[in-house]
Order: structure tokens, then C-alpha cells, then sequence
């Protein structure tokens, strides 16, 4: 392993030790990643390198990253570098031993886009995206949740068409969760825009949705492992090969990418979850 890496996974494992309080019970080492195991987590951890392994996809993949994501949670290096407090804020959810606020003490209100992505950016992965309605869950006058949703838009043909908003983004702040959170955001959603179906994704690094589930959503489509790009110089996020090609307004090979400073990176992709809330008039 290069020494780059084991210094890498020696933070992390330190991180998660003194932050988290828990030891690593295995740990296999493979070429571009590690498995993880902790006793207080149900999951297998798996840190994977893909920037320190520069241009090992064939290797990524040939081990077998993308492939049954449900037994695991995927921790990307380029996340951990950009944003480890939400990493581990969201492991102490998995442990259950982050601060807890129940939505019945909070606030629900509209707020300002600045305010939305500055919290989004803040304490989501990915960070902000573009929505049309953006809700907050204060406590004691402090914003500790989000939720952004998007415009509707008609899906469906002739009588069957109906009005659909999309989840875009939820998350609350890094150290906190809010119980009964996504419920209320979601109910205070309904309640003003009266939508027809609301749908969302989630994060197959993370989670399989059983939220959603106990909310009465429906798994829709599951979406294979999505290619992207970052530039650790710069940190800004990750974004897709069509995204960089529309700004340069030219089209770019993988090896042109990689000269430029970028790295491929992937997600193990989504789960699509819908909630119809009317009936078409089949």
C-alpha cells in the first residue's frame, strides 16, 4: 500500500476511535480500498481510494466496490478529505449515540435560498442543489434540519397524468438528528402544495431508504453506480463528465480528464422511492 494511503487510513481509523469511540474488530486490505469491521455497527465499512489510487478502475472494479452496496457503507477518500464531520456525524447515527431533538419542539418555516445552501453545504455530502420550496426545522430559534423540493412537473399521459415534486434534499445538522424530522417536513409539504406524487433518492452509499419505507413510499427504480469527477486541488464538489463538458463547451476523454487534474470517482448509486398521494382515473 502506498504510504499516502496508510496515512490516510490511519486518520480515519484515529478519527473514528477518538470521535466515535469504537476499535476495529478486522480489517482486510485490498488495492484500492479497505473493509472495516466494528462490533456497534451492523455494516461493514468500506473505505475506498480513488484518488491516491490514481486510474485504478480496472482494479476497483475487477474487487467487486459497486457490487451488493446494501452489506456496507461506502466512504469515499474525496468525501472523507472534503467533509469528514458529516462522515462522522452520520456513523454516529448508525451507533446511536448523536444528539436527538424530536420535530415536536421544533419550528417548521420557509426560508431563504442563501440560508438553505449555506446549511446544505454545510452539512450534506453533496452538498447544495437547485430547489424551488426550501423549509427549516428550528429548535430554540437555531435551524437544525432542511428540506428543498423542486418544482412539479406532469408525469403520466392523457387522464392519467398527475402533479410530482421531487425530495431534492434533506439532511439536519452535523452532531444532531431530528426525530420525526422527514415526517414533518414532508407532511407541512403536502399539507401547502397538495401534490398528486412526491418521489425522491437515496443515497446507496448509506442507507437503502427505510425511512421513506415507513412513510409509505414504494422503491420505484434502483439506478446502477454513477461515474464522477473531482478535482482535489480545488474541492468543490464532485460533478459529472457532462456538467465539466458544458462549461468548457467541448467534449473530453477520460485520459484528458485525468491530465487536467480530475479524478474519476463513483457512488453505488440510487434508490428511486415514490408516494402517490391520488389515484389515476384508470
Amino acid at each position: 500500500m502506498q504510504h499516502s494511503k496508510i496515512i490516510l487510513y490511519q486518520h480515519f481509523l484515529n478519527k473514528i476511535e477518538k470521535e466515535l469511540g469504537l476499535k476495529s474488530t478486522r480489517i482486510e486490505t485490498k488495492e484500492t480500498g479497505l473493509l472495516i469491521e466494528f462490533d456497534q455497527i451492523d455494516k461493514v465499512l468500506a473505505f475506498l481510494f480513488m484518488i491516491s489510487s490514481e486510474k485504478m478502475e480496472a482494479s476497483f472494479i475487477r474487487e467487486g466496490w459497486l457490487e451488493n452496496a446494501v452489506d456496507r457503507i461506502n466512504i469515499w477518500e474525496d468525501q472523507w478529505l472534503q467533509k469528514p464531520n458529516i462522515i462522522l456525524s452520520r456513523l454516529k447515527a448508525q451507533i446511536g449515540t448523536i444528539d436527538r431533538v424530536y420535530a415536536r419542539n421544533t419550528v417548521i418555516a420557509q426560508i431563504d435560498k442563501k440560508k438553505f445552501e449555506v446549511f446544505v453545504e454545510e452539512n450534506h455530502l453533496i452538498g447544495k442543489a437547485r430547489v424551488k420550496y426550501k423549509y427549516g426545522l428550528f429548535f430554540e430559534g437555531k435551524l437544525i434540519a432542511v428540506a428543498g423540493f423542486s418544482k412539479g412537473r406532469n408525469i403520466g399521459f392523457d387522464k392519467n397524468k398527475i402533479r410530482s415534486f421531487e425530495m431534492v434534499r434533506f439532511c439536519n445538522k452535523s452532531g444532531t438528528t431530528v426525530v420525526g424530522g422527514l415526517s414533518k417536513c414532508l407532511s407541512h409539504f403536502i399539507a401547502e402544495h397538495q401534490p398528486e406524487d412526491i418521489m425522491t433518492y437515496v443515497d446507496k452509499d448509506w442507507t437503502e431508504g427505510n425511512s421513506f419505507e415507513q412513510l409509505g413510499f414504494l422503491i420505484s427504480d434502483d439506478t446502477p453506480p454513477i461515474e464522477m469527477w473531482v478535482k482535489p486541488d480545488k474541492f468543490t464538489g464532485r460533478t459529472y463528465r457532462k456538467r465539466i463538458e458544458n462549461e468548457l463547451n467541448q467534449s473530453f476523454s477520460d485520459e484528458t480528464l485525468y491530465r487536467n487534474g480530475y479524478y474519476k470517482v463513483y457512488s453505488a448509486g440510487n434508490i428511486k422511492f415514490n408516494k402517490t398521494l391520488v389515484r389515476s382515473n384508470n
